[in-house]
Formats: C-alpha cells, sequence, structure tokens
C-alpha cells in the first residue's frame, strides 16, 4: 500500500471512530438515564453505573477549605530541554505516532 493511501485510509479510520465515540457516548447516556440501580445484570453482561468527581475550584477556594497539597513531581520542561541538548537520561525514551 502506497504511503497516500495509508495516509487515506488512516483518515477515513479516525473519522469512522470518531463517529463510533459520539455513538458510543449517546447510548452510555441512553443506559445511565434507564439505569435505576448501581448495577444491573443485562442480556449476560454486567453494567456498572461509575460516578467521578469533576473538581474545578480556584486555588484560593481550596486554600479556604484547606484542601491544598504541595508535592514533588518531575519538571518535564527541564527534561525535553536537557534531551534536545543531547542530554542522555536513564528512563527516558521517545515514542513516535502519527
Amino acid at each position: 500500500m502506497e504511503l497516500e493511501d495509508q495516509v487515506t485510509l488512516y483518515d477515513e479510520l479516525c473519522k469512522q471512530i470518531e463517529i463510533l465515540e459520539q455513538r458510543k457516548k449517546e447510548l452510555g447516556s441512553q443506559i445511565l438515564d434507564q439505569m435505576h440501580e448501581k448495577k444491573m445484570e443485562v442480556g449476560g453482561f454486567t453494567v456498572r453505573k461509575v460516578g467521578r468527581l469533576s473538581i474545578n475550584i480556584s486555588i484560593e477556594k481550596a486554600h479556604a477549605l484547606n484542601a491544598v497539597v504541595l508535592k514533588e513531581a518531575v519538571n518535564r520542561d527541564k527534561i525535553k530541554q536537557l534531551i534536545k541538548q543531547g542530554e542522555q537520561i536513564e528512563g527516558v525514551s521517545e515514542i513516535e505516532f502519527v
């Protein structure tokens, strides 16, 4: 298969995936609307309703609630900069994808 054909097929697959993801989201919403319990058995499948908090508050509000934590984290920008400068760092690898 030629590169142009591969890119065209890749694009078509991406579009199909987008359509499937949208349909999956719609079905999930419809299923949730019909669920009256956290766990149900339907047609040989176990369906569970799962909840997750979406937390989007200001740091000021979090401070007022005493809900701030400071933690150390790897400075990814610094690591990227070092790699671009030719540094070899164990535990860092590059992944390429389309």
